[in-house]
């Protein structure tokens, strides 16, 4: 039974991942985002070729996303057996980066990572979800100064399993924890690694800033 559950959360969670919004946004209105701004299909792009409310709309579907399979992998976790939420997860993220319905094509999975780890980081012992909060705390500090939603996006990815750590202590080394701790740092290596293009376009002083000229 085990099994079962792991498979039908994995593939479950594998297609949901997929669903393209942006891209889908994009052509409601008549638009192929992979064809302008970046070519992403993501919020940021979203927003950039359809109009600022398209970026929020976006957004929260894809973190939507995330975060709804991932709830539904802690609401079998009993029945399961198992870490469920740790399989959903990794099953909408994939979907997101490897979407079946875009030929294996997909986003950079930041807001679907933010729908994750709000779930993922909450601690055994309240519903508050901490970690995800200081997060966007730690993207707003890093948009404010480098206006540049790469490496805001980055930054607070990257900072996601150390601040899990630290909320939650001693706790982290309970094996329950410490392999979340394991599965949000792999999150953020492929968040970070999704953005090598960011990087490049960094490194290179012609990276996109909010508020500057194209």
């Amino acid at each position: 039974m085990t099994w079962l559950y792991i498979t039908l959360t994995l593939v479950g969670s594998y297609l949901i991942g997929g669903i393209p919004f942006g891209l889908i946004a994009g052509k409601m209105k008549g638009k192929d985002i992979r064809h302008e701004g970046s070519g992403n299909i993501g919020a940021t792009n979203a927003g950039r070729v359809l109009g600022r409310i398209w970026f929020f709309a976006v957004f929260a579907m894809d973190a939507g996303k995330g975060l709804l399979c991932t709830w539904i992998g802690y609401m079998l976790m009993d029945q399961a057996g198992c870490d469920l939420p740790l399989i959903a997860a990794a099953g909408v993220l994939a979907g997101h980066f490897y979407s079946p319905y875009l030929n294996m094509q997909g986003g950079k999975g930041v807001a679907t990572g933010f729908g994750i780890i709000f779930i993922l980081t909450i601690p055994p012992w309240t519903w508050v979800p901490g970690p995800a909060l200081c997060a966007v705390g730690v993207f707003i500090v890093l948009l404010v100064f480098t206006r540049m939603v790469s490496a805001a996006s980055m930054g607070a990815s990257a900072a996601v399993p150390g601040l899990y750590a630290i909320w939650l202590g001693e706790a982290i080394s309970h094996p329950p924890n410490f392999g979340r701790l394991i599965v949000l740092s792999v999150i953020a290596v492929f968040i970070v690694a999704r953005h090598a293009g960011n990087i490049k376009r960094m490194l290179q002083g012609t990276e996109a800033r909010i508020g500057a000229k194209p």
